[in-house]
């Protein structure tokens, strides 16, 4: 349920736990490797990768934790190899054909991934896989398939934040679908507030309708909720891009002094010196606002 709607730190705090009871238990460390992934925490995957090796190497979960350090340190080879060797231990242990279908995904193979998928769909149907094949469908431009995947996970899991946020983002992407799924979105976060991405998605939504006060209000509303460094650089550029500059560079501090990821410290900072050259009187080239603009609807 943590993981759902997206309390990550909340979740990986229970499986330290766990591991603190009993270091040798391999069952739902793949999601654990999945959350440390996420928020890059490379000697914590090591770590991991480490431990369950020496306590099985002949499972496949270690092989898919290594997988995930492997790709995070920048060895795309070894990655590939890993969750190779993840699905020659166990060919029905469904995480091993969802992470090679995202490694196929960054790899730009978006048909090989739609192949990943679909087997790890055939062996455990669940909200993570079907994501990762609406992607898949999404890059090959296949919105009908892509929404039918999205259909899917909702019926699958109606109640998940993860099922919905899922179907809306997907018709966000169609000129339809904006309307219903700004309601979705909005349904979805006065259940699951602290749902970064049904934010973030929300206000670029509102944003390209022209709504800026309404973004605006959602963006403080959640900051206040979750001051997350994600959301504070998004507010930083909508203020910008509204010519309230002063305002995003407050945003853009806090920003930079909290991030704790690389992503987010790079953008923050990126964003924070384009704001002071705008504020110092010095011309900002027209590729550097477009990109902003890009950065803030795309988010």
């Amino acid at each position: 349920a943590a993981v759902d709607c997206e309390r990550n730190d909340e979740a990986l705090v229970i499986y330290r736990q766990i591991r603190a009871v009993d270091e040798c238990i391999i069952t739902g460390m793949d999601i654990m490797g999945h959350l440390l992934f996420q928020k890059e925490e490379i000697t914590s995957l090591n770590k991991l990768t480490s431990d369950l090796l020496a306590v099985d190497p002949r499972h496949a979960v270690p092989w898919v934790v290594a997988s995930m350090f492997s790709e995070l340190k920048g060895d795309q080879e070894k990655a590939v190899l890993f969750v190779d060797k993840a699905i020659q231990c166990d060919p029905k242990h469904a995480f091993s054909f969802r992470l090679k279908g995202h490694l196929l995904l960054t790899r730009q193979r978006p048909d090989q991934a739609v192949i990943a998928f679909f087997q790890a769909s055939s062996l455990e149907k669940d909200v993570g896989t079907l994501s990762g094949l609406v992607q898949a469908h999404m890059a090959l431009h296949k919105s009908s398939d892509a929404i039918a995947a999205a259909k899917d996970a909702l019926l699958l899991h109606p109640r998940s934040s993860t099922a919905m946020f899922l179907y809306a983002s997907v018709l966000a992407m169609t000129r339809d679908g904006q309307k219903e799924a700004v309601r979705i979105l909005k349904k979805l976060l006065s259940q699951s507030p602290t749902h970064t991405s049904a934010v973030t998605s929300l206000v670029m939504l509102l944003s390209s309708q022209g709504k800026h006060e309404e973004a605006i209000t959602c963006l403080n509303t959640a900051l206040e909720i979750k001051p997350c460094p994600q959301l504070r650089i998004q507010l930083g550029k909508l203020l910008s891009k509204l010519g309230m500059h002063e305002d995003a560079l407050a945003a853009l501090n806090e920003a930079v002094t909290h991030s704790i990821n690389s992503t987010d410290l790079t953008e923050a900072t990126q964003e924070l010196e384009r704001v002071e050259r705008i504020l110092k009187g010095e011309e900002v080239s027209q590729d550097e606002d477009l990109s902003a603009g890009r950065q803030l609807t795309a988010s």
